[in-house]
């Protein structure tokens, strides 16, 4: 730890300029014993392999969740980061111990966070003397998903592979479906945990019904995160805090560089790394392969991705990563935890704060965040009947269960659905509507998001529909507030951006007139003589130019 610390103020005066330390704020964070249990109640072959591969005892939060699993209560492990991941593993595998032929589905946020869990299982199944098969639903492992026993997926691959083809090719793994685990569930907000909702109703009436799937999840500590589940899942589930882990000395930084910001976290993974510690870099999707990029072949101890990991020191790049990706690294074992601040008005506001009062860092000793689910979309649940009536013919309780009466309707009256003359009323999709699976994306309604391609034409992430039409404009600085890439073509038959990396120390802005209604009201308070309001809006907005900025230079009109 001393030698960590002591590489962060070395990087800190030389990367300083003048009398102005990068360093804002460096806070000692308490150890914490953590609690074990003598005995856990799986099976001694997986016990012995939990053992040996993570060196560490069972803990309360095991046995609660064990409990739970056993007599069918969807369970919730809240806090924990990578250790409450490597719970939801171990649970699956005693699990299926019971049912030689049984399966479980394990749904992980993005392709990334599928591969870095299906290592883990991997790993997990290799210790065990009779493993079990596991495989991922996307990349070279999909004929072996086939057959695996317990398969992992993001959303896009479980609605356009294992949901579209479940009589065919996934017809086996659904007629023994066990149990389905979601992985990171709170970075499921908004309109993309309205797609969560309908996915597991759609996964769930393709399994057995009787009895039916277990649920399992983990998600960071957030406000309101029993109420979102029960919403999204339509039953109660119990929620068990993880907050029996050990947690040896740590330190939280922030760092506010002069500078690129991209840059800035490059060059502290590498001083990290000459230092002797594992680092990973948390930072948006669409900046991902621009640090990778940076970093270079030679940074064999460092991993770039949107979510938490096991290193020595985490980093941060910038408050967008949210304050839930902040407790999950602070809570995966990192020695040191580093937010990096930009230029952006929430950072500037947070380094506001923590010179006023340097006792109180935002984010941390703030109270957790709030879990915001999105009411129920039309567009979203349209889409996801007429694929479940595609799968199986949707039937009148159904429709009841989804609340989507009215939407069904609709559906007749424009003749996407049909009712099949049954005395029991049942509809399915009448034929030659197109093809019902086109254009999902998880934050989407009812459209694919455009794609992001760099200068030779290689897919880098996507973007959503409101950031296409509001930041995307040719020569446009992404992404928004931050920069790093400059937008060097638009397509908007295709939906497409092409981009190219440049400095980040460019913004630009659109220029609008808009107005703002808000609906569903959490809070309300008078800020300057204005009233200020939380929750649910419609905003009303024209775009009638951009504004660029850079550093040193006045502001440059681009276009109206």
């Amino acid at each position: 730890m001393a030698d960590i610390i002591e590489a962060l103020n070395n990087l800190a005066r030389q990367r300083g300029r003048g009398d102005a330390s990068p360093l804002l704020a460096l806070r000692a964070l308490p150890t914490r014993a953590g609690a074990r249990i003598s005995h856990l109640p799986i099976s001694q072959r997986l016990s012995q392999a939990w053992i040996s591969l993570t060196g560490q005892p069972f803990r309360q939060h095991q046995s609660l969740s064990l409990s739970a699993l056993r007599r069918g209560d969807p369970f919730a492990l809240v806090g924990g980061g990578p250790a409450a991941r490597q719970t939801l593993h171990m649970l699956a595998f005693e699990l299926l111990r019971g049912d030689s032929q049984g399966t479980a589905l394990l749904l992980a946020p993005d392709e990334d966070s599928a591969a870095r869990h299906l290592g883990d299982l991997e790993r997990l199944a290799a210790a065990l003397a009779e493993p079990l098969r596991v495989a991922a639903a996307q990349g070279d492992g999909l004929r072996a998903a086939l057959s695996a026993r317990i398969v992992v997926a993001a959303p896009a691959a479980l609605h356009e592979r294992m949901l579209r083809h479940h009589d065919r090719a996934w017809h086996g793994f659904w007629s023994r479906l066990q149990l389905i685990l979601v992985a990171d569930a709170h970075r499921y907000a908004g309109v993309s945990a309205g797609h969560l909702s309908s996915l597991l109703l759609r996964a769930q009436r393709l399994a057995p019904s009787d009895p039916p799937p277990f649920l399992g999840a983990t998600l960071a500590e957030a406000q309101d995160a029993g109420e979102v589940l029960a919403q999204v899942a339509g039953r109660p589930w119990r929620m068990i805090a993880v907050d029996d882990l050990p947690r040896p000395a740590a330190h939280l930084a922030l760092w506010r560089p002069g500078g690129d910001r991209a840059r800035e976290a490059v060059a502290l993974a590498l001083g990290m790394q000459r230092a002797g510690a594992s680092v990973y870099i948390v930072c948006l999707p669409l900046e991902v392969p621009l640090l990778r990029s940076l970093l270079g072949s030679d940074a064999t101890q460092v991993g770039v991705g949107v979510g938490a990991q096991l290193a020595q020191v985490q980093i941060l790049v910038g408050s967008a990563c949210g304050a839930a990706a902040l407790h999950e690294a602070l809570a995966g074992g990192a020695a040191l935890t580093i937010l990096l601040l930009g230029d952006d008005p929430a950072e500037r506001m947070i380094a506001r704060l923590c010179a006023r009062d340097p006792a109180h860092l935002p984010l941390l000793d703030d109270p957790p965040p709030a879990w915001v689910a999105a009411p129920a979309n039309a567009y979203v649940v349209a889409q996801h009947l007429i694929c479940a009536a595609s799968e199986r013919p949707i039937s009148a309780a159904e429709v009841d269960d989804w609340q989507a009466g009215s939407i069904v309707a609709r559906l007749v009256a424009h003749q996407q659905l049909a009712p099949l003359p049954e005395a029991v009323p049942a509809w399915q999709p009448l034929p030659g509507g197109g093809d019902p699976y086109a254009g999902f994306d998880l934050h989407a309604a009812g459209s694919a998001s455009p794609a992001i391609l760099d200068d030779q034409g290689r897919a880098l992430a996507a973007l959503d529909p409101a950031a296409f039409d509001r930041w995307a404009f040719p020569g446009a600085a992404l992404p928004p507030l931050r920069g790093g890439y400059r937008v060097i073509g638009r397509d908007d038959g295709e939906l497409s951006l092409t981009i190219r990396a440049a400095g980040e120390g460019r913004r630009t802005f659109p220029l609008r007139h808009c107005t703002v209604r808000v609906r569903d009201c959490r809070e309300r308070r008078d800020l300057r003589g204005r009233e200020v309001a939380w929750g649910r809006v419609v905003v009303d907005e024209e775009i009638y130019g951009y504004r660029e900025v850079s550093p040193g230079g006045a502001p440059l009109l681009l276009f109206v």
